[in-house]
């Protein structure tokens, strides 16, 4: 009786290597606490604890000139404000599309000398709603600056 028991209630692996006891009709993965290695020396992946979860980092490219992506972009960034900035005022905008233009070019290229004629836009915008906001920004670059000096 005993013997009968035993047999029933032992786990069985089948050629998948599931578990399979016989009191479960389900089929369960093996579970090994060990990682896996390959021995195949194409593969460049670092060996990690199985339980630890794996953090995904951008990793930056280098390029043939030996800067990464993210230099060239910056460097074309810089480019595209420079000739840009004399540009602006050629562009067909009204006075709140243009000042956000003037903004977004403040911003990117943490340019003060564009504040002036920023303000100068904004006070050029009809809607008081709009306006009022666009002072608020220049009130607020304006601060940025001047903290950005003073903690320097």
């Amino acid at each position: 009786m005993f013997d009968e028991n035993a047999q029933n209630n032992t786990q069985q692996t089948d050629a998948q290597d599931t578990q399979i006891t016989g009191d479960q009709n389900q089929n369960l993965p093996l579970i090994s606490p060990d990682p896996v290695v390959s021995n195949n020396s194409d593969d460049n992946l670092p060996v990690t604890d199985p339980y630890t979860p794996a953090v995904v980092q951008p990793a930056k490219t280098e390029v043939d000139n030996g800067f990464t992506q993210d230099d060239d972009l910056i460097s074309i960034k810089k480019k595209a404000l420079q000739q840009l900035a004399p540009l602006v005022n050629q562009l067909d905008q009204e006075p709140d599309e243009k000042f956000k233009t003037m903004l977004m070019m403040i911003q990117a290229s943490d340019d003060k000398t564009m504040l002036n004629d920023a303000y100068e836009t904004a006070q050029k915008i009809s809607d008081e709603k709009i306006r009022a906001q666009a002072l608020l920004d220049i009130v607020n670059e304006i601060n940025y600056f001047t903290h950005q000096t003073k903690s320097e």
